[in-house]
């Protein structure tokens, strides 16, 4: 479990450094899609509305008493996947969790056809388990591509009110929702990657790739770090991860909306 965490906050800052020269997004990032880019996206003989499998669910904590390997690492940072988070909390009954992936792929598709009249749209079958241009190429041959690929969903410690509480136990710290995604719109002909938008939840936050963090935290602002939507554990669990499932439901509609951005 620590090795993983490890490999994610190396995967983390390689995202850092790509997104600090390409711009987030690639290198067309903050740009529109033409009306000729549009135009031929509607006259493409398909538009294949691709998602791949999302990475799994992860619950950050930091707990000493939780470390598998106490003489290592003092006090280790844990991410835990569903099931050990089930464990961890003891509930009685699952948590019940939508894919935001494939919630987004289908808000995506139901957007295009009703508010941007577009009636070329196919979701193709077999599952994907790589974003790689060559593979879709080689796969659907010709048209046009939307693809979908979440990049984490994740809790994470949401840091204290009090500095004083800056070493709370795992059960009684604030967490936060985190939710990155990478949405493209692709010309199979190339194949090229023709418009490229990445989106993450809450917006507040910035950036860093493998995570999120408040816009206050490492400068020299005065400010203490607000981590918006931060809850306590009770809240986050009850009803089988109710609260959960609104902020994943909220990051879907903000990367929905973001998505509309690329549209004149």
């Amino acid at each position: 479990m620590i090795v993983n965490s490890i490999v994610r906050m190396q995967r983390g800052l390689c995202l850092v450094l790509l997104l600090a020269v390409y711009g987030c997004g690639g290198g067309k990032a903050n740009m529109h899609l033409s009306l000729e880019e549009v135009a031929q996206l509607k006259h493409a003989p398909h538009v294949y509305i691709v998602d791949y499998p999302s990475p799994e669910f992860t619950w950050t904590i930091m707990n000493s008493s939780f470390n598998r390997f106490p003489l290592i690492v003092p006090n280790a940072v844990v991410s835990l996947n569903l099931e050990e988070v089930e464990k961890w909390l003891e509930l009685p009954a699952p948590l019940e969790l939508r894919d935001p992936t494939h919630s987004l792929r289908d808000l995506i598709m139901a957007t295009l056809e009703k508010k941007y009249l577009f009636t070329n749209l196919v979701l193709p079958e077999g599952v994907w388990g790589d974003d790689d241009l060559r593979d879709l190429k080689e796969t659907l041959t010709e048209g046009k591509v939307i693809d979908v690929k979440t990049e984490f969903w994740q809790i994470v410690p949401g840091g204290s009110e009090s500095s004083t509480d800056a070493f709370l136990p795992p059960k009684k710290e604030l967490y936060q929702f985190q939710y990155l995604a990478i949405i493209r719109v692709i010309d199979l002909d190339g194949p090229d990657v023709i418009q490229q938008r990445s989106c993450h939840y809450p917006p507040e936050m910035t950036n860093m790739g493998g995570w999120l963090r408040p816009k206050e935290l490492g400068t020299f602002s005065m400010k203490r770090p607000i981590w918006v939507h931060s809850m306590p554990v009770p809240e986050l669990i009850e009803n089988r991860g109710e609260k959960i499932q609104t902020q994943i439901h909220q990051a879907v509609r903000h990367c929905l909306e973001e998505f509309q951005t690329l549209f004149p």
